[in-house]
């Protein structure tokens, strides 16, 4: 069972890898799919601590998404403010 996931991971890398070889398998690509997953896996080792924690909290998505907006909004050096986006 736990072998599983990984054997499914190598599949659908020798897949992306079979179709675009000049594109996919870059060191860009690899930090890209890396940085990206970073958001979700958060998401879900905050989930396993409340669910371990026998608690249950349906927002943690919708917290992500308004975290995450809000950083690609100071990122860009918007005047972004959260008045704006309430008040408006």
């Amino acid at each position: 069972q736990l072998v599983g996931p990984f054997i499914g991971l190598i599949a659908v890398l020798v897949l992306f890898t079979a179709l675009e070889p000049e594109t996919f398998p870059s060191v860009y690509n690899f930090q890209t799919i890396a940085a990206q997953t970073v958001i979700v896996g958060l998401g879900a080792l905050g989930m396993t601590f409340v669910i371990v924690s026998a608690g249950i909290d349906l927002s943690v998505g919708s917290h992500i998404r308004t975290l995450w907006v809000g950083s690609r909004w100071w990122q860009r050096g918007s005047t972004w403010t959260w008045r704006r986006s309430v008040w408006r």
